[in-house]
């Protein structure tokens, strides 16, 4: 086998091993209702919880309010984690801005004999969580108004041991700095055993890429620095560097727990500019590296869109910059097809590596289109995108 096939196949299953799945389809929630009776949480491990929550809307309710009276009108069911925009009340449909509570009946099989756990990787957004009468996690400071609310991103374990096999979940919700308002962080039940495993894990795997990435950006520094001319070997580097502030942001937000004294403004600022500074990287990369077959008319057309949308990150405010996500993945696609056409101008010219090169960006690019999915809430998968990062960054260091 040629040595770039070789390459190529270890990226492909290097990419597949990182995204396996249990054969086990984990139950759903239903209409408010999460039946864990045929789910042996010892033996078939932590799971998500995903499906439709009853929703209360403009209302912060507490475990006193569902007492020995009459409970409180729900508004509906919603799908979680999912955003509450757009969602109809009657004729109304539901902005970004507001507040709610989401609850959810747990029915267990059995009273397990070690406590158990919960996991919560926030995105953006503040969240106040009661299991039966007493609070579990807070993230941030739920409010009332904007001027009450103090949103948060982390990731939190808290462990608790309910005393019967049904218990209530209720979560209060506030938005009123991103442009996705509702439960969009992503919860994990489990013993409390396997969430600890499941975010030990994590972490190591989140490090272990820092790492990697650190190195690999420092060692193509290195080329640039003997080989000025080598421009594609700087912007690697600098790719790699951005690679290494991405692990540490995504995942178990390892930076956060860190230093949990961050303020939300610049842990926000920071996750988006580094989100918005990939492509620039990515895109002057491939154009130095096919220099010949590359306009830099056009490459600077996408570096003036991305910037553009960096610089909402440092002079606006977070509703606007948050919203400028959509137009961001909307200038990726269009930059991934013109990274595509550059390799499929390389195959003709018979560039050496170019199969490479188109195979690393695929499994970027079908990296990207997961996490936008993932970050809207249309699946429930996870961020694979550090993972991806590495494979191509396998495959273009081969190129360089």
């Amino acid at each position: 086998m040629k040595p770039h096939y070789l390459l190529f196949s270890l990226c492909v299953l290097l990419f597949l091993s990182c995204s396996s799945s249990s054969s086990k389809k984990p139950p759903e929630i239903v209409r408010g209702t999460l039946d864990l009776t045929s789910w042996d949480l010892d033996r078939d491990g932590p799971l998500e919880l995903f499906g439709e929550a009853a929703f209360f809307w403009s209302i912060l309710l507490t475990p006193e309010d569902f007492g020995d009276g009459p409970e409180p009108q729900k508004t509906g069911y919603i799908q979680m984690p999912g955003a509450w925009n757009g969602y109809a009340i009657g004729a109304t449909e539901l902005g970004s801005y507001g507040t709610a509570t989401y609850r959810i009946r747990v029915k267990l099989r059995k009273v397990y004999a070690e406590p158990l756990g919960l996991r919560f990787s926030n995105e953006i957004g503040a969240f106040r969580v009661y299991i039966d009468d007493r609070t579990l996690i807070q993230a941030g400071t739920v409010g009332p108004t904007k001027e009450w609310t103090v949103p948060d991103y982390s990731t939190r374990i808290a462990p608790f041991r309910p005393s019967q096999e049904e218990f209530d979940i209720l979560v209060q919700v506030s938005n009123f700095h991103s442009f996705m308002g509702g439960m969009v962080c992503n919860i994990h039940l489990g013993t409390e055993q396997g969430i600890s495993r499941k975010r030990s894990h994590g972490l190591a795997v989140d490090l272990f890429l820092l790492g990697a990435f650190f190195i690999m950006g420092c060692y193509h520094l290195g080329l640039f620095a003997m080989w000025r001319s080598n421009k594609a070997a700087l912007y690697f580097a600098l790719l790699c560097f951005i690679g290494s502030g991405y692990c540490l942001i995504v995942g178990e937000k390892y930076l956060f727990y860190a230093f949990s004294d961050i303020p939300w403004n610049v842990s926000f600022r920071l996750i988006y500019f580094l989100t918005y500074c990939i492509m620039i990287a990515v895109l002057t990369f491939c154009h130095y590296l096919f220099e010949e077959e590359s306009s830099i008319k056009i490459v600077r057309i996408f570096q003036g869109v991305y910037t553009a949308l960096v610089a909402t990150t440092l002079f606006f405010n977070s509703y606007i910059y948050t919203g400028c996500l959509l137009i961001y993945y909307g200038a990726v696609i269009l930059g991934f097809a013109y990274i595509y056409y550059l390799g499929i101008r390389a195959i003709i010219n018979k560039r050496s590596g170019a199969i490479v090169y188109i195979g690393g960006f695929s499994m970027m690019f079908l990296s990207t289109l997961n996490d936008m999915l993932f970050t809207l809430k249309i699946i429930h998968t996870g961020d694979y995108m550090p993972y991806a990062l590495v494979c191509f960054f396998i495959s273009q260091a081969y190129m360089l």
